[in-house]
């Protein structure tokens, strides 16, 4: 189905992106790659295997690059990345591509929102030990003297 946009261009097929891609502070090429794993997936699973020489051709970049920015988005929790193997008529099994699942857009930034409190609570906890620390050097608590006793 052809859909007419308000600009008059007419596209045989488009796919959502979701808008909150453009706030993880991804480098270009990492976005790259992970658009084009956005369009390749499957609507039901969120999954696609194209190989690393596909996203390159794709994309304008080397197998190695692609590699590169995947590893990239895997760190940043974006997607995973599975191995699989196949198996040939004669019995044979051999390494597949690899399988990709897009991480859930909500499920990122609520990941992201969790590491941020964590970090936010333990700046708030050093904050405080730091004052703490400051307020005993500058008053110092008394010691108990000590006595000793001698045993006759």
């Amino acid at each position: 189905m052809k859909q007419k946009w308000i600009t008059g261009e007419v596209f045989e097929s488009v796919f959502p992106l979701p808008n909150e891609v453009f706030q993880l502070g991804l480098a270009a090429n990492d976005l790259l790659v992970y658009i084009y794993l956005q369009y390749q997936k499957g609507v039901r699973s969120g999954q696609c295997y194209p190989s690393y020489a596909t996203i390159g051709a794709a994309v304008g970049m080397s197998r190695k690059t692609v590699q590169k920015h995947v590893q990239s988005l895997v760190d940043k929790g974006l997607i995973q990345v599975e191995n699989t193997t196949v198996r040939w008529r004669d019995g044979r099994t051999r390494n597949g591509n690899l399988l990709y699942t897009i991480t859930p857009i909500d499920q990122v930034l609520k990941a992201r929102e969790r590491e941020l409190l964590s970090q936010l609570k333990i700046a708030e906890i050093q904050r405080k030990w730091d004052e703490r620390v400051r307020r005993m050097a500058v008053h110092p608590r008394p010691q108990p003297e000590k006595t000793t006793t001698h045993k006759s």
